[in-house]
């Protein structure tokens, strides 16, 4: 479950081995799988790195199982479910579901397959170059603007008190950081005849070191994948990650900072489900089972509301950022960010109740055990439904 990993090496400006290891993202999978650049992989070999086979998951199974059906024996029965149940039960649910779908997947495997064919490598080198240089021309860029201010504050004092030498102006950001990635590419290359820019830091030294690995990385997409100067320049190549994290939230949804990843999606719609789904249940409890006070149970239900009402919020969310990208006139406000300063604080109260909403499920099902009706303490007569069973 470690993924795919790909190591390059470079000599930093202390004329030390420097190796960068990077994990490879879905679309890096993709187009190294066009490529015909991943190796064969043996699935014994993977089942045996596994530290759970198949009978640790099914036992695991029928145990949550039979949990679940204790939980609908006492539904049917009329026997009072306390909260912990209602709420041990869903997520029991939840597993069940999970360990379907992985019930070929191997457990907690978190060593990466290393990837070491010269071309892979190239490739690699390419992407990393060009998320440092876009990473090292957004740091000149700041720098070049606090850089500016200051000179001109500078020279408007000097100016007021008569003196009329002053420093020359800022130098803006480097060319080679800024222009296309062939271009760069071939500008940072050490044997081109172009001149190369004065390196300044390490992170410069680094795209020096990377750019004839890099230039290799681009003749191996015009081999294989057909690819131009133009359409290499013109898509993201943003297909390495520097761990194997788990999938997250802002993986599905986006951040608030960049417009990126808020389409409609079959993730966003998983998601839509299953909260409406884990909202939904919590909201029967209200019937279903028991609560020390009438505050508990209206809270408790005002918890499960908000969970179901989430579909609701991811929508509100996806139209805000289609209104931030959109170019229609009516929305100018919204299209510049005039109204962030509502906005923002409205997703972020949103995101503060789903949490406590799911603080308090946990809360209330252990509190609850304070003051249980007497029907918590008898058990299902499966006799009663299932006469064979003695």
């Amino acid at each position: 479950m470690g993924g795919f990993a790909v190591e390059n090496d470079y000599i930093n400006e202390s004329n030390v081995k420097v190796t960068i290891r990077r994990i490879l993202t879905i679309d890096g999978v993709l187009l190294l799988a066009k490529f015909g650049l991943l190796p064969h992989i043996d699935p014994e070999a993977i089942s045996e790195r596994s530290k759970a086979d198949h009978i640790a998951k099914l036992l695991v199974l029928s145990q949550i199982t039979w949990f679940g059906l204790q939980v609908i024996g006492r539904l049917v029965s009329q026997i009072p479910v306390t909260p912990l149940e209602l709420h041990t039960v869903i997520h029991v649910a939840c597993a069940m579901i999970m360990y379907v779908l992985w019930i070929k997947k191997p457990y907690d495997l978190r060593g990466s397959i290393l990837l070491t064919d010269p071309d892979t490598k190239a490739v690699a080198a390419l992407c990393i170059f060009e998320k440092f240089r876009a990473k090292l021309y957004t740091k000149s860029c700041m720098d070049y603007q606090i850089a500016r201010e200051r000179y001109w504050k500078d020279r408007v004092v000097r100016a007021s008190n008569n003196l009329l030498d002053h420093n020359p102006p800022p130098i803006p950001p480097s060319p080679p950081l800024k222009e296309e990635l062939t271009k760069a590419v071939r500008r940072f290359s050490t044997d081109q005849e172009v001149p190369r820019p004065l390196l300044k830091d390490s992170e410069e030294h680094m795209l020096e070191a990377l750019a004839a690995s890099a230039r290799q990385g681009v003749a191996v997409l015009k081999r294989r994948g057909g690819y131009s100067d133009h359409s290499i320049n013109e898509r993201s190549w943003d297909l390495l990650r520097e761990n194997s994290e788990n999938f997250t939230t802002k993986a599905v949804w986006g951040g608030w900072s960049t417009n990126t990843g808020h389409k409609m999606s079959i993730d966003k719609g998983v998601h839509f489900l299953f909260n409406f789904l884990y909202g939904g249940v919590h909201l029967s409890a209200w019937a279903s089972s028991s609560f020390p006070t009438f505050t508990e149970r209206v809270l408790w239900i005002a918890a499960a509301f908000v969970l179901t009402c989430i579909p609701l919020f991811g929508a509100v969310w996806i139209l805000w950022w289609r209104a931030v990208s959109s170019k229609r006139r009516w929305l100018y406000l919204v299209r510049n960010g005039d109204l962030d300063i509502l906005a923002a604080p409205f997703f972020f109260v949103l995101m503060l109740a789903y949490f406590f909403s799911r603080c308090y499920f946990l809360v209330e099902s252990l509190i609850s055990l304070r003051l249980l009706p007497p029907g918590a303490y008898l058990t299902v007569n499966w006799v009663r439904y299932l006469p064979h069973i003695s």
